[in-house]
């Protein structure tokens, strides 16, 4: 949705590695003319061999006419566990 609450034009695209069938990126479009992009980066985490999101790029363009960026970047990904016992 726009910031007004309206529907808002958006498209995608998806890069996958085919022998694997593993994301490896995702771009996002938003807006009639693609106002913002966000973009995902994908690996496969060496110890917990899943696919995490390793960085998301954020461009947006503001009312100035001008480019905005923002980048930010994932790790120390751990594993949740939980240890019970039934009495």
């Amino acid at each position: 949705k726009a910031a007004d609450g309206s529907d808002m034009p958006s498209r995608g695209t998806f890069w996958i590695e085919p022998r694997a069938g593993q994301v490896v990126r995702v771009e996002f479009d938003c807006g009639d003319s693609s106002e913002t992009r966000l973009t995902v980066d994908y690996r496969k985490h060496p110890t917990l061999g899943l696919t995490v999101p390793v960085q998301m790029t954020e461009k947006a363009l503001r009312e100035t006419d001008r480019w905005v960026e923002g980048r930010c970047e994932y790790s120390n990904y751990r594993r949740f566990t939980t240890d019970f016992r039934i009495r």
